[in-house]
């Protein structure tokens, strides 16, 4: 219906950088193989595939990627992946200004408005596909009684030793 005729679609990943990464862009290429795509798999070294991230003119038509945001804002997420000249983004300029205006918005309740906005143009209008939550995997002594927390950051504070 949208009128895709078997065109090559090129994915590019890399292996060994985050948990379960390789494994994760041969199963997204099955998967999309068993859709009916023709899905072409290039993974790369990690150093490559920083330069074809960043390379926006020679961008793939997919690209696989890690993202955290243990800032807790959400310019982040949206300056890398909806503003129209983030990294890892494939959206037409159409949101930048209201990125930019949340960015420098100083009232909480304008800013988190704005926020909210952008978020669910971004929803309605997805041009990623958010796949797995990854979990770190932490190595402690038997002593230490701590918690990961979600967001990947470690507090010290919050650990204690018995």
């Amino acid at each position: 219906e949208a009128g895709y005729k078997g065109e090559k679609i090129q994915l590019v990943g890399e292996r060994g950088r985050w948990l379960k990464d390789g494994e994760t862009v041969e199963t997204v290429g099955q998967m999309l193989r068993d859709a009916g795509f023709n899905i072409e798999i290039q993974m790369l070294s990690f150093q490559s595939w920083l330069g074809v991230l960043f390379d926006r003119p020679k961008a793939p038509d997919m690209i696989f990627t890690n993202h955290s945001n243990d800032i807790f804002d959400a310019d982040r997420t949206f300056s890398t992946f909806i503003h129209s000249k983030g990294p890892a983004s494939s959206y037409p300029d159409t949101l930048d200004s209201k990125i930019e205006q949340a960015r420098s918005e100083l009232d909480p309740a304008k800013r988190q408005a704005l926020y909210e906005e952008i978020g669910q143009t971004a929803y309605d209008t997805a041009a990623w596909i958010p796949l797995v939550n990854i979990k770190d995997i932490y190595g402690m002594q038997k002593f230490v009684e701590w918690q990961p927390r979600e967001d990947q950051r470690l507090t010290v504070f919050e650990m204690t030793l018995q």
